[in-house]
C-alpha cells in the first residue's frame, strides 16, 4: 500500500518542503491570503521536485535508490522547518474561510475517481506512448539524462522536465500510477487559479470557490487531469508567472521575484510555448526592478545574487536540453537546423500564420458550441474542421469560458480604473496575459487548423484570467446577500458534477465501459483506441526479456515494447539509406510508420479537407525502407501486416550466422 502511494507521499512532501520555506518568509507571510501562500508553497515544490531529479540525472544517480533517500531527506527539511514557529501567526490561519467546503465535494470525488482509474487503466494516448513515457525509461536506463540521438529530431529536442518526472514515479512505482501526476498538477492549477482572484479582489469565500469550480469543470481540464500530458504542469508554471509578477510590480517582493524567475525557467524546461509568458512579463519586472534600483533598495550585490539564482534554476529547471541541444548544433526547441534535418516524414512547425489571429479565438470560443463532437465549422471554408470533443488535444476550455470571455470587455470597461494597488496589478497582468495570447497564435503546424484546433491546452492559462474577471458580479453578490452568492456557487458544483459525468463517460483514450472492463481484467495492456499498432502486437507476442528492434517515425508507439515490467530490450533502427542494421540478437521487429499514410497527405492542406485525405497517404520509400529488407531476409517471418497503416512485426526465425 505504501509502495502504491509513494507519488502522492512524494508530492504532498516537496509541497510541504515549499510551505516550510514560505513561513520563514514574514514580509511575505504578512502580506498574503492563505492561497497565496498555498500557491507559493506548490511553486517551490515543484521547483524542489524538479530540480532535485534533474542534479541526480546529471550526475548521473537516477536510480531508485537515490530517488528513495532524496524524498526521505525532503521530508526531514519539511518536518523540521514546518515544526518550527512560523514567522507570522497569519501562517496558521485563514483556511476555515478560504472557501466554502460544501460545494468542493463533488471536483474531491472526481480527483478520488481519476486515481482509482489510474491505478486500474494501462498509460494511454498517443504522446504517453510516443515520447513522454519512452524518453522517460530511456534516461531510466542509462541512470541519468543524455542525449537521445536516436530518436526523431523534434522529439528528442523537446524540454523535459515532465519526463523528469514521470522518470522519478516511475523509478519509485513502476508505470502503474504516472496519470496521478496529471491530477497534482490539476490540483496545483486551481491552487494558483484562486491565490489570482484572490490578489485581484481579496479574500472572499464565495468567489475562491467559484474559481475553482469553474477553472476544474473546463472539459480540457477534466480529460487531462487523468492522462499522461504535460499541458498541466505547463499552465500552471504560466499562471505562477503571472501570479508572481503581479505581486513583484505592486509590492516589489523579493521572494516574489524569486518564485517568478523559477516559474518563468520551470515552464520553459516544461513546454516552449511558456517562454511566451517570461517575455511578456519581462517589460514589468524589469520596469520595477529600475524602480527598486532608482530608490536604491536593488544594488549590485542584490543583483549579482538575482543572477547566480537565475543561472542554477536554469540549469536544475530543464534548462541542460537547451545547452544539449546547443552542444549537439541542434534547434533549442525542437525545430531541427540545416547539420541535423528532421526525418522524412517529421511534422512542420514554423511561426508566421496570421490566419491564427482570428480563426484561434474563433475556435476557442465556438467550439464549446458545435453541434458535433467530430467536427467545428470555421467560417471561409467549405466544409467543417476535423476535431474531437472528448480528446485530451483538441477539445475546449467550456461553455462558461465562452460566456464569460465573450462579457469579458464589459467587465474591463466597469472595473479596469477600481482600485489602487490591486487595479495597477490586475491591468499589467491583463495586459501581459494578452501579448502571450496573441504572441502564441500565428504559429504554422501543417495541414493548417491543427495548431488552431490545439489551443485550449495550450491557453489553460487563460482560464483563471477570465474568470477572475468575470466573477466580479458574484464577488459583489457575496458581500450583499450570502444566501445568493452561496446558491450560485452550489449550482456551480452541480454544473461541475454534470460536466464531470460527461466526460468521464465519453473521455475518447479511456471511456468508462473501458475502464470497468480493465478493472475486471487487472494487468491488462489493451488500448482500447487502436489495439493493433504493431508495438502493441509484438508486446502480446514478445518475452518479458526478448530483444525488439523498432523502425519508427514521429508519431511511432514506443512504449508498449517495453513490456508489462519495462523489462525488455529495445533497439530503435537508425535512419538512412541502404540495408538497415538490426543487432543480431534481435528476435522481434516491429514496424510503425503511419504518419505519412493519415497526415502527410498531398492535397492535404487544412483541416476542412479531412474527410478526403485524413488516412488517405501512402508510405514514402523511407518508410518501407526496413520492411522490403526484411521481406527479403530469410531470417525473418512476417507475422503481423497492416499495409494500409504500414504497420509489420517480423520474428526471427533463425540466426544470422
Amino acid at each position: 500500500m505504501l509502495r502504491m502511494m509513494v507519488l502522492l507521499i512524494s508530492a504532498a512532501v516537496f509541497v510541504a518542503t515549499g510551505y516550510g520555506i514560505v513561513r520563514r518568509c514574514s514580509s511575505f507571510i504578512r502580506n498574503s491570503g492563505p492561497f497565496e501562500r498555498l500557491a507559493a508553497a506548490f511553486t517551490l515544490g515543484i521547483a524542489v521536485w524538479l530540480s532535485s531529479t534533474w542534479s541526480l540525472a546529471l550526475t548521473h544517480l537516477l536510480t531508485p535508490g537515490f530517488l528513495f533517500a532524496r524524498t526521505v531527506l525532503a521530508a526531514c527539511v519539511a518536518v523540521a522547518l514546518n515544526l518550527r514557529r512560523p514567522a507570522s501567526a497569519a501562517a496558521n490561519t485563514g483556511w476555515r474561510q478560504a472557501v466554502l467546503w460544501g460545494p468542493l465535494v463533488p471536483p474531491g470525488l472526481w480527483l478520488l475517481f481519476l486515481l482509482w482509474r489510474g491505478s486500474v487503466i494501462p498509460p494511454l494516448s498517443h504522446d504517453a506512448l510516443s515520447y513522454h513515457l519512452p524518453k522517460a525509461v530511456l534516461w531510466l536506463r542509462s541512470s541519468g539524462y543524455r542525449y537521445l540521438e536516436e530518436l526523431e529530431p523534434i522529439i528528442r529536442q523537446l524540454p523535459a522536465n515532465y519526463e523528469m518526472m514521470l522518470a522519478d514515479a516511475i523509478a519509485l512505482d513502476g508505470d502503474r500510477h504516472v496519470e496521478w501526476l496529471s491530477a497534482f498538477h490539476a490540483i496545483a492549477m486551481v491552487v494558483m487559479s484562486a491565490a489570482l482572484a484572490e490578489r485581484w479582489w481579496g479574500k472572499n469565500r464565495a468567489g475562491a470557490t467559484s474559481i475553482i469550480l469553474l477553472t476544474m469543470a473546463a472539459p480540457i481540464v477534466l480529460l487531462q487531469a487523468g492522462a499522461i500530458k504535460n499541458d498541466l504542469l505547463t499552465a500552471v508554471c504560466m499562471i505562477a508567472v503571472l501570479l508572481w509578477s503581479g505581486r513583484w510590480w505592486r509590492d516589489g517582493d523579493d521572494l516574489a521575484l524569486l518564485l517568478l524567475i523559477v516559474a518563468a525557467i520551470a515552464g520553459v524546461g516544461t513546454k516552449p510555448q511558456a517562454a511566451m509568458s517570461a517575455a511578456a512579463v519581462a517589460p514589468f519586472v524589469l520596469y520595477r526592478g529600475w524602480q527598486e534600483w532608482h530608490c536604491g533598495r536593488l544594488g549590485y550585490r542584490r543583483l549579482a545574487g538575482i543572477a547566480v539564482f537565475t543561472v542554477f534554476s536554469f540549469v536544475a529547471l530543464g534548462g541542460a536540453v537547451y545547452i544539449s541541444n546547443a552542444i549537439h548544433r541542434s534547434a533549442p526547441i525542437g525545430v531541427s537546423l540545416g547539420a541535423d534535418p528532421p526525418k522524412t516524414g517529421s511534422p512542420a512547425i514554423m511561426y508566421g500564420d496570421w490566419r491564427n489571429l482570428w480563426e484561434g479565438p474563433w475556435v476557442l470560443l465556438t467550439a464549446p458550441l458545435s453541434p458535433w463532437s467530430d467536427a467545428l465549422w470555421v467560417p471561409g471554408y467549405a466544409e467543417p474542421w476535423y476535431w474531437r470533443r472528448y480528446e485530451i488535444y483538441f477539445s475546449h476550455l467550456g461553455i462558461m469560458f465562452t460566456i464569460a470571455a465573450l462579457s469579458l470587455p464589459v467587465a474591463i470597461r466597469k472595473y479596469w480604473r477600481r482600485g489602487k494597488g490591486r487595479g495597477s496589478e490586475r491591468r499589467a497582468v491583463s495586459i501581459a496575459a494578452l501579448i502571450i495570447c496573441a504572441g502564441m497564435l500565428p504559429v504554422v503546424f501543417k495541414p493548417h487548423g491543427m495548431y488552431d484546433i490545439s489551443l485550449p491546452r495550450y491557453m489553460l492559462f487563460a482560464l483563471p484570467l477570465v474568470f477572475s474577471w468575470t466573477a466580479i458580479p458574484l464577488l459583489r453578490i457575496a458581500r450583499r446577500n450570502r444566501r445568493v452568492a452561496t446558491l450560485i456557487v452550489r449550482a456551480l458544483a452541480f454544473f461541475f458534477f454534470v460536466q464531470a459525468c460527461e466526460y468521464v463517460l465519453l473521455d475518447r483514450f479511456a471511456p468508462l465501459d473501458y475502464v470497468i472492463w480493465a478493472f475486471r481484467h487487472p494487468g491488462t495492456r489493451l488500448i482500447p483506441f487502436d489495439s493493433s499498432r504493431a508495438e502493441s502486437v509484438v508486446d502480446e507476442m514478445a518475452g518479458p526479456h526478448d530483444k525488439v528492434a523498432l523502425d519508427i517515425a514521429v508519431t511511432s508507439w514506443i512504449y508498449p515494447v517495453f513490456g508489462r515490467d519495462l523489462t525488455r530490450p529495445v533497439e530503435l533502427i537508425p535512419a538512412g539509406e541502404g540495408p538497415p542494421v538490426i543487432s543480431e540478437d534481435a528476435k522481434w521487429v516491429a514496424i510503425d510508420r503511419s504518419w505519412n499514410v493519415v497526415w502527410a497527405v498531398p492535397g492535404f492542406s487544412d483541416l476542412s479537407k479531412w474527410s478526403m485525405y485524413l488516412g488517405q497517404g501512402h508510405p514514402t520509400a523511407d518508410d518501407l525502407r526496413v520492411f522490403r529488407f526484411l521481406s527479403r531476409d530469410r531470417n525473418f517471418q512476417l507475422v503481423s501486416y497492416d499495409a494500409k497503416r504500414n504497420q509489420a512485426v517480423f520474428k526471427r526465425v533463425r540466426s544470422a550466422r
